[in-house]
């Protein structure tokens, strides 16, 4: 993310809560640690495992993406056992 974002970032960075764990892997962030990380939870049946081509700045390289997987996994939380959990 460049220096001019970061601030814009920062202020709309707030926790979403959502029944189901999602992990997000930006592919072109780099850092063994980020990869390591997708390995261990793509196959978890716990988790919803996504991976984009970019870099971790993934709603301002990737937006349409980011946009319809956090729709589809909100969909899913809102009538899964724990639907209550963002109101």
């Amino acid at each position: 993310m460049n220096a001019s974002d970061a601030p814009w970032v920062d202020a709309m960075s707030v926790p979403q809560p959502l029944a189901q764990r999602t992990y997000i892997f930006a592919t072109a962030n780099g850092g063994d640690w980020l990869a390591s990380t997708y390995a261990r939870v793509k196959d978890d049946p716990q988790w919803k495992a996504h991976a984009l081509a970019c870099c971790h700045a993934i709603m301002l390289d990737r937006p349409e993406e980011l946009t319809a997987i956090l729709l589809a996994e909100t969909a899913v939380s809102s009538v899964g056992p724990q639907a209550n959990i963002a109101q």
